[in-house]
């Protein structure tokens, strides 16, 4: 029995199986001695395409595209509490931006340089989104 930790850009492939969605995965395979042998894959893969999320009925950034000034709006989370985080990293993966989101509908205005940040929106904790905006 073995657990593979790891993160990904848009998929990630394992003894032929390829994953394109973070979770936990196993995988029964023979070994060399015709014994089983289990892998348990942790998996977080993240999105490498700029996408406007207006289709999501949980979560959405727009514009996307930007001139600098973004809408959030979390419509199928109904808990949200001074716990629910957004956090904009910039391509080094350095923390650039956060804010604590209280309402339902934000409007955030983060002041940054033209280019592609991927974003993690957090609560408790737990990521329960990420994805990547562009301001240009």
């Amino acid at each position: 029995i073995s657990t593979i930790t790891t993160s990904a850009q848009d998929s990630f492939s394992l003894n032929g199986k390829t994953y394109t969605q973070s979770g936990s995965y196993t995988q029964t395979l023979k070994n060399s001695e015709g014994c089983d042998s289990t892998i348990t894959l942790l998996l977080t893969i993240t999105t490498t395409g700029v996408f406007e999320f207006t289709n999501n009925t949980e979560f959405s950034v727009y514009p996307n595209p930007s001139s600098g000034k973004f809408n959030i709006e979390m419509n199928g989370i109904h808990d949200v509490s001074s716990n629910t985080e957004f956090k904009l990293y910039n391509v080094l993966g350095e923390k650039v931006f956060s804010a604590n989101l209280t309402n339902p509908k934000t409007e955030i205005e983060p002041h940054l340089q033209c280019g592609v940040y991927v974003f993690h929106l957090k609560n408790d904790n737990s990521i329960i989104f990420v994805g990547k905006i562009m301001i240009q």
